[in-house]
C-alpha cells in the first residue's frame, strides 16, 4: 500500500468509512507505526477544526499559485486518487504540504552562501569529538573532516561531511542543522544520527532519535527513529530499512569498555584514543578478550595489554610492538 492509498484509508478511518478489515488493517500502523500516527493526530485535529468552520473561501489564485509550486519543487506529476471526504480536508491540506516542503526543501540555495569556517579532519585510526557554537556534538570518524560555515549558528546551521561522524543535534526550530556530503542533504531540528559516506558508491544515513528529511538528486526521503537509509550514487536511487535494534557505532561514543571484543578491535581503539600504532601478529587478531581501560592514560592501558595478552611491548621509533 503506497502513500496515497494509506491516507485514503486514514481519513476514511477517521470519518469511520473503513471496513473490519481495513479497520484492523488501520489500528496496527497507529499502533506499530510513529510516522503514521502523528500523520492520524494531525488529521484528527484537522477535521475538528474544519467541523467548527462551515464556511470557508478559497482563494481564486489557488490554482496559479499550486502549479506554481510544482514548478519551483520539480516534481514529477503523477495521477491520485481523490475520495470524495477528502475534499473537505484539501485546503488545509495543502498548506501542511507546503509549510513541510519548505521545511525539508533541497538545500542547494542554503549552501550558495557556505563559507569555510572552522575545519576539523582526523587521520588513520583517529576520531574527534567536536562541541560547536550551539551545543551540538560531533564524533567525527577516522580520515574524516567536517568544515563548519563561518556564520554557524548566527544565520544558518550548516555543515559540510567528507567521511562518516555521528550527530547529536541541539533542537533549534528556527535554524535547521543541514549537512551536506557530496550532492546529498541530511536535514534535522534535532536529533541523534549517523552519516557515512566513506564509500565513494554510496552513502548511510542511520536514524537513533528523533526525524530527519534526506535530500539527493530531486528525491527526498524522510526517516523516524530506528530507520537506516542507503543512497546509491552511481544508480541515484534510496532504499529504507527499519530495525528494531539499531545499535550506535562503538567508535562514536568513545567507550573504551570491551565485552567478548577481538583484540584487532580493542588495539584500533586505542590506537585512535592515543594517537599511536600498535602492531600485534596476525594470528591474534580475533583472539577475544573482556576489559575496560576507562580512566587510564596510555602507559597504563600499555601495560594492561601486555598483562591481557601475556606478551611484551616494545616501543620501536613511533610504534609499539606486542610481541608473546
Amino acid at each position: 500500500m503506497d502513500s496515497n492509498e494509506t491516507y485514503n484509508l486514514l481519513i476514511r478511518y477517521i470519518d469511520g468509512e473503513t471496513s473490519e478489515e481495513e479497520l484492523l488493517v488501520m489500528e496496527a500502523l497507529l499502533t506499530n507505526d510513529t510516522y503514521w500516527a502523528n500523520e492520524y493526530k494531525v488529521l484528527l485535529l484537522l477535521n475538528q477544526d474544519i467541523e467548527t468552520h462551515l464556511h470557508f473561501e478559497v482563494n481564486a489564485k489557488t490554482e496559479n499559485n499550486w502549479d506554481a509550486l510544482k514548478n519551483q519543487i520539480e516534481a514529477p506529476k503523477r495521477t491520485i486518487k481523490i475520495w470524495p471526504s477528502f475534499v473537505r480536508y484539501a485546503s488545509a491540506a495543502i498548506i501542511i504540504l507546503v509549510a513541510g516542503w519548505f521545511l525539508f526543501k533541497p538545500s542547494k540555495n542554503e549552501f550558495s552562501s557556505f563559507g569555510s569556517g572552522e575545519t576539523y579532519k582526523t587521520g588513520n585510526h583517529q576520531t574527534k569529538q567536536i562541541t560547536l557554537s550551539d551545543g551540538s556534538n560531533i564524533t567525527l570518524n577516522e580520515n574524516s573532516s567536517l568544515v563548519i560555515d563561518k556564520n554557524f549558528n548566527i544565520s544558518n546551521r550548516l555543515v559540510e561531511l567528507n567521511g562518516e561522524a555521528y550527530f547529536e543535534i541541539t533542537e533549534n526550530k528556527s535554524k535547521p542543522f543541514i549537512s551536506k556530503t557530496r550532492n546529498t542533504y541530511t536535514k534535522v531540528l534535532g536529533t541523534s544520527f549517523e552519516i557515512e559516506a566513506k564509500d565513494e558508491s554510496n552513502i548511510i544515513v542511520s536514524l537513533y532519535n528523533g526525524k530527519v528529511q534526506f535530500v539527493a538528486d530531486k528525491q527526498s526521503e524522510s526517516l523516524v527513529t530506528g530507520e537506516k537509509l542507503s543512497y546509491s550514487f552511481k544508480n541515484k536511487s534510496i532504499s529504507k530499512q527499519k530495525s528494531t535494534n539499531l545499535v550506535i557505532e562503538d567508535w562514536s561514543i568513545g567507550s573504551l569498555s570491551f565485552k567478548s571484543s577481538r583484540l584487532i578491535d580493542i588495539v584500533q581503539k586505542l590506537e585512535a584514543k592515543y594517537d599511536i600504532e600498535i602492531i600485534i601478529q596476525e594470528d591474534k587478531n580475533n583472539e577475544q578478550y573482556t576489559v575496560s581501560f576507562e580512566g587510564l592514560d596510555m602507559l597504563e592501558s600499555l601495560r594492561l595489554l601486555e598483562e591481557l595478552t601475556d606478551s611484551k611491548i616494545i616501543k620501536k621509533h613511533s610504534n609499539y610492538i606486542l610481541k608473546p
